[in-house]
């Protein structure tokens, strides 16, 4: 047998014959009693199981790694353990160590958890733990005085709370950043309690006292083995044989060959090489992906290699971080290049490939590979693609191990011709000095996915073009993933998903620039006819229509960026070519499909929606704003199933430069039409408001003084340019909401029967738990709005918003502020849109749906 030895919280652990299948969650919280980690999903999906490990010092990089790394417990196999240090919530709560001020220096005068606990960061208190690990990972790395805030939002893209909307959360990681609470603190979010002061060291709360529990640490007595030979774990029917100590390539496939000896087991169906271990989260044992041989390669010394001159060589088992860090640092030496922005483009799509904590792991070989296997959709293949990458291919012919070098698309033709036989991605190598040569036309790296945070992707796009010696280059390639059917696992080769578009390809190359406009028209029509033939029968029809509209982005900043008074996109320009296939898709998050955005606008990570209350505190500041932008929130009423007014005038009167619209004035404004009912209740419901006549809930155009029908119901959409004025009032409205919105009378919710209406009450119904034990049947909020759809053409003779200044070339859209949810946050969706100004003179609005009334759905057609 073989013994696994690494350090948790300074403590040496020795594990003797570690099972193969135990996760190093399960080994913290079962065999260390160490709970903070928790295990809510077990697929790297919510950062509960959240710790922090020390880099480990075999991890070859000349980049600006960091030095310690939060990452997901859950998807870590204990025999990978090896030499390694790990730190769990627990450690940075106690701050016991002995030498814990010497190694954390940077934070040995801060306390991470009691900094979001006593900001009202915890309710339920089960994701804390997470948070507080991949905060304590940032914060032990950088002192104070580096601390951006912007860092701190961006860093929680892989933690998830369900609870308490993320913003006080926030509020208190920000009290650890470098802020002193006056030029800085004007970039974040006014506080909707004045006298907290959330930016200057907290909350004092010195009488609280904070009760640890002592834990019990297992220990085995055996020390550790220091022999370098191959260890292997038997496995048995349940658990898989586990093979490490692997230096090379050769000794692994050496091994591979001589150990699996049937020769119909040695493909991807029965042999699983293991860097990483995050694909775990997505094929599991259960759902009938069950290798029987794992083989360990993170101890291969090329594949952990990182080296940057004119080339970069990286190995294939480097982490997604080291990868991210070392290209942004070749950023950073050239960027008095302009061409530069090939590398700039191709990073940020990687900056959203997962969350920052498994990127802290997922090696690059191994999400690549998974397109391969599985025909999972790589969000980091369209990255490595767009620059240009060679990739180093091993295999095993003739008794040997052989090796290409091969571009993106060879590889792929590679694979399948390899048709689920042994292969193994060993270095990836990137030719910087030809990328800085070539002057950049376009270049875009794409993710559309239902989910903005955490989402496996629809469709990826990588599409590069670029200008040397007067003569046109380009590289268009799109990836549909497909599901993947059980039996089909380890035999996906005839299913990757990624395709090339040498027709779209030969037309650019064929052309001189500058691109023209008429240019872009004829290639635009290629590679529709292309994107049909690529992906005919292998592709859901929406993805196959999805890639267009991400070409037609690519296209249009082509034309923006390449033209020198480009025309606004209209009828006589692009909108015939470009905007007659826009669908929408999701973007809601988590399993929430509420909110809508168009494909052609694909966005991922932080600066998108968060499912929470509040959640444009998170997302504040994120652009750099040049004014043309209308930003939204709704007013919420506090109270459910009760008549309410809005008092507009006020609003006008104390906040000027807001404008104000109820569901009633824009019918009135607008016409009936402004309003479109998209409420899926019971058809037997009626509300009966003081003694009008009852009304059905159901394809009814409610109006603005008719009823609210949940607490956190939007009554009024606010609009103004000015995002700090509209977020102070805002803040000051919720403060003294019954100024602005009172209640007179009551409402009777009824049912209507063959005798007549029945009264189920008049009391107000403020959750869906009263909502199901009274049988109403209202639908939960959120719901799915199934379109946004554009308004027909309006008269603005008299606008209060100049339009055609927020038609204007250059307009940022981004999402508005609120402080929203009322009392109904188990649902945990926002009250507030993004206002997209149309070529027709009207608005979009983007909005959320917690409440099911007009409001929100129907003032997106002002």
């Amino acid at each position: 047998g073989i013994q696994v030895t690494f350090e948790v919280n300074d403590k040496k652990v020795v594990v003797p014959n570690p099972d193969p299948s135990w996760l190093l969650v399960d080994f913290f919280r079962e065999k260390l009693y160490l709970t903070g980690p928790k295990k809510p999903c077990g697929e790297g999906g919510c950062g509960g199981c959240t710790s922090v490990m020390l880099k480990p010092s075999d991890w070859d990089s000349n980049s600006s790694c960091p030095e310690y790394l939060s990452f997901n417990s859950c998807l870590r196999r204990v025999v990978q353990c090896e030499g390694m240090k790990f730190y769990t919530t627990e450690y940075f709560a106690e701050k016991s160590a002995p030498d814990f001020a010497e190694k954390f220096k940077n934070i040995k005068d801060e306390n991470i958890p009691e900094a979001i606990a006593f900001n009202n960061g915890s309710q339920c208190g089960y994701c804390n733990s997470g948070f507080v690990s991949n905060l304590a990972a940032y914060c032990a790395n950088t002192c104070k005085g580096e601390r951006e805030l912007i860092d701190i939002e961006n860093l929680f893209d892989g933690n998830l709370c369900r609870c308490t909307g993320f913003r006080p959360i926030l509020f208190g990681a920000k009290t650890l950043a470098k802020c002193d609470n006056q030029e800085e603190a004007k970039q974040t979010p006014p506080l909707v309690t004045s006298e907290l002061n959330y930016f200057n060291g907290g909350i004092s709360h010195s009488n609280v006292k904070v009760v640890r529990r002592k834990r019990k640490l297992f220990m085995a007595l055996t020390g550790a083995s220091s022999e370098d030979d191959i260890k292997v774990i038997p496995g048995d029917e349940h658990s898989p044989t586990w093979y490490s100590g692997f230096s090379s390539v050769e000794s692994l496939f050496n091994a591979v060959y001589t150990t699996v000896l049937q020769e119909n087991q040695q493909n991807f169906e029965f042999v699983k090489f293991v860097g990483a271990n995050t694909s775990a989260g997505i094929y599991k044992q259960k759902e009938g992906y069950n290798p029987k041989y794992l083989f360990d390669t993170t101890g291969i010394h090329s594949m952990r290699h990182c080296e940057s001159n004119e080339k970069l060589e990286i190995g294939a088992g480097c982490t997604i971080t080291m990868f991210l860090h070392t290209l942004r640092d070749i950023q950073a030496q050239h960027s008095d290049n302009v061409n530069v922005e090939f590398i700039e483009k191709a990073t940020d799509n990687i900056e959203r490939v997962a969350s920052t904590i498994l990127r802290n792991i997922v090696s690059i070989g191994g999400n690549i590979s998974m397109e391969v296997i599985f025909g999972f959709g790589s969000d980091l293949v369209n990255s490595v693609y767009v620059l240009g990458t060679i990739l180093t291919v091993c295999y095993w012919e003739n008794g040997d191990v052989q090796r290409k070098q091969l571009s993106v698309p060879e590889f792929f033709d590679f694979a399948k011709q390899m048709n689920g036989k042994l292969f193994l991605i060993e270095m990836l190598t990137i030719d910087i000095n030809q990328l800085l040569s070539m002057k950049p036309v376009g270049v875009g790296c794409y993710k559309v996915a239902k989910r903005l945070e955490l989402s496996h992707a629809i469709v990826n796009g990588g599409c590069l073009i670029g200008e040397s010696n007067g003569k046109l280059s380009a590289r268009v390639g799109f990836t549909i993933p497909l599901t993947v059917s059980k039996s089909e696992y380890g035999h996906a080769a005839d299913k990757i998903p990624f395709r090339e578009y040498p027709k779209t390809i030969q037309a650019i190359e064929g052309l001189t620039p500058p691109l023209t406009l008429d240019n872009l028209r004829v290639i635009n029509t290629v590679f529709i006819e292309e994107n049909k033939e690529l992906h005919q029968g292998k592709g859901v029809d929406e993805q196959i229509v999805l890639a267009s509209q991400v070409f037609d982005k690519f296209l249009i900043r082509v034309y923006y960026m390449n033209t020198e008074n480009p025309k606004l996109v209209s009828k006589e320009d692009l909108v015939d070519i470009f905007h007659a296939r826009r669908t929408t898709v999701s973007t809601g998050s988590q399993r929430f499909n509420v909110y809508r955005e168009e494909a052609s606008e694909p966005r991922v990570k932080a600066d998108a929606l968060i499912q929470a209350q509040g959640h444009a505190f998170y997302t504040w500041n994120n652009h750099n704003l040049n004014g043309n932008v209308l930003h939204g929130n709704f007013l919420c009423s506090i109270k459910g199933f009760v008549p309410f007014e809005v008092d507009v005038d006020a609003i006008h009167a104390n906040f000027p430069g807001i404008d104000v619209y109820t569901a009633k004035m824009a019918c009135e404004q607008f016409g009936e039409e402004a309003v479109e009912t998209s409420d899926p209740v019971a058809d037997d419901l009626y509300v009966q408001c003081n003694s009008d006549e009852p009304k059905p809930i159901a394809g009814s155009r409610w109006v603005a003084k008719d009823y609210t029908q949940f607490a956190g119901q939007g009554v009024a959409l606010l609009l103004s340019e000015d995002e700090t004025l509209l977020a102070n009032a805002i803040a000051t409205i919720q403060d003294a909401h019954e100024t602005y919105v009172s209640y007179n009378g009551k409402c009777s919710l009824l049912r209507k029967t063959d005798n007549g209406f029945e009264v189920i009450t008049s009391e107000p119904v403020v959750n869906m738990k009263d909502s199901i034990k009274q049988d109403l049947k209202l639908q939960p909020a959120p719901f799915n709005l199934t379109k946004v759809t554009s308004a027909p053409p309006m008269d603005y003779s008299n606008p209060s918003i100049d339009w055609d200044k927020l038609k204007s070339e250059g307009n940022l859209i981004c999402e508005g502020f609120g402080a929203t949810g009322g009392q109904i946050h188990m649902y945990m969706e926002p009250q507030c849109c993004i206002a997209e100004p149309l070529d027709n003179g009207g608005i979009k609005l983007l909005c959320s749906t917690q409440s099911p009334l007009d409001v929100q759905s129907s003032i997106a057609k002002l």
